[in-house]
C-alpha cells in the first residue's frame, strides 16, 4: 500500500474518530492530521482525536510538530505518556498562527501522544490545527568511554613499591 493511501486511510480515520480513541501513527513514514475542539475551558471537546499513539520494536526519535489552522491566538501543550513534555522550538507562522516543534524519544514499545490546547484565542472557544511527525529514526547505541580510573598514580605507587623493594634487598 503506498504512502498516500496510507495517509487517506489515516485523515478518514481520524474525521470519524472521537476523543475516546486514538489514531495509530505508522511509524516508518511521515504522518499527519487535523484536529478539532470546541467548548473552551475547563470544559474543552474534541470533535476529532488528538491522541495518536505509536508503536515502535527499538528504541527511536521522530519529530512531531503541531501548527493551529483557525484563528492566531491558539496555543498547545504536549503531552507524552501522561507527562507534559516542553517543545523543543515554537514559532509564529507567517500568518500569525502558533507551530511548536519537538524531537521525541520513542522507547520500544507504543508511546501515547496528546495534543492539549494551553490557551484560546481572545473570544474564540474552538477551533483547529494540524499535527505532522517525521519517520521515526533508531537510535544509535551510545558509546561511553570510560577512562582508567587513577592510572597515572598507581603506576607510581607501584613503581615506587618497586623501587623500595628493590632497595630493600641491595641493603
Amino acid at each position: 500500500m503506498n504512502n498516500l493511501l496510507k495517509a487517506t486511510f489515516l485523515v478518514t480515520g481520524l474525521m470519524l474518530g472521537s476523543a475516546a480513541q486514538a489514531a495509530t501513527v505508522d511509524h516508518e513514514f511521515a504522518d499527519f492530521g487535523f484536529f478539532s475542539w470546541s467548548g473552551g475551558n475547563p470544559d474543552v471537546r474534541f470533535s476529532r482525536t488528538p491522541t495518536l499513539d505509536v508503536t515502535v520494536d527499538e528504541e527511536s526519535v521522530f519529530t512531531f510538530t503541531a501548527t493551529d489552522g483557525y484563528v492566531v491566538g491558539d496555543e498547545f501543550s504536549l503531552v507524552v505518556n501522561g507527562s507534559d513534555v516542553a517543545w523543543d522550538s515554537t514559532e509564529t507562522t507567517s500568518r500569525g498562527y502558533f507551530s511548536g516543534s519537538a524531537a521525541i524519544r520513542l522507547s520500544p514499545g507504543t508511546t501515547k501522544i496528546d495534543l492539549r490546547v494551553s490557551t484560546f484565542a481572545p473570544g474564540y472557544t474552538g477551533g483547529g490545527a494540524f499535527w505532522k511527525t517525521t519517520a521515526a529514526t533508531p537510535v544509535e547505541p551510545e558509546v561511553v568511554v570510560t577512562p582508567l580510573p587513577a592510572g597515572m598514580p598507581l603506576l607510581i605507587a607501584g613503581l615506587g613499591v618497586l623501587g623500595i623493594m628493590r632497595h630493600r634487598r641491595k641493603a
